[in-house]
């Protein structure tokens, strides 16, 4: 996500390290409430806790950055920004464990795929999607479309017995190297 968010450059690294501190901040403390919030038996009531505490994290981040950007400024964060930092600092709490990774494992499940060039371009390979929802993914900015696009990984992971980061792992894998040659303007067939 670094790369995509144009723009905080031009400002000193002092006022860098203040935002980036006060999001991470937001970040963390949301890890936490959802780390610390009872475990759901019933499936439908973990996707919907889950995604209320995705939507809500990813809107604070937007409206945090807006705060402190202001209105003088073509930089924003966008849903397709936040959603990639909230997806990926979630799975590198799995991945290298935190002390919260323990409290964080009946989430799993209900956790969303990290969009990203790769997923979008897998997504329409095999057929989830018709055509992509947006033109890159970090420029997406609609939650709606987001949502949906959640819910059509979702039941494309269940039709497979999986759940949806373990659909992610597979399509990461299988569809890297053409998203590498798409993203460097080859042709992909």
């Amino acid at each position: 996500m670094n790369r995509t968010f144009r723009g905080i450059g031009k400002f000193d690294d002092e006022r860098k390290s203040e935002i980036l501190s006060g999001a991470k901040a937001k970040i963390k403390e949301a890890i936490i409430v959802l780390s610390k919030k009872p475990p759901l038996i019933n499936v439908e009531q973990k996707q919907k806790s889950f995604d209320q505490w995705h939507s809500d994290l990813c809107n604070a981040l937007k409206i945090y950055y807006d705060a402190l950007l202001g209105q003088n400024t073509k930089t924003r964060l966008t849903y397709g920004q936040a959603q990639k930092w909230v997806n990926m600092t979630l799975k590198y709490c799995w991945v290298c464990g935190t002390t919260a990774s323990d409290d964080l494992i009946d989430w799993f499940s209900a956790a969303h795929v990290a969009v990203d060039e790769i997923i979008l371009l897998a997504a329409q390979s095999e057929k989830v999607i018709a055509e992509r929802p947006c033109r890159k993914w970090s420029v997406w900015d609609s939650q709606q479309q987001y949502e949906v696009f959640q819910k059509l990984l979702r039941d494309f992971a269940a039709k497979q017995n999986k759940t949806p980061l373990e659909l992610e792992f597979d399509w990461w894998l299988k569809y890297r190297s053409e998203a590498i040659r798409f993203e460097n303007g080859e042709k992909v067939s």
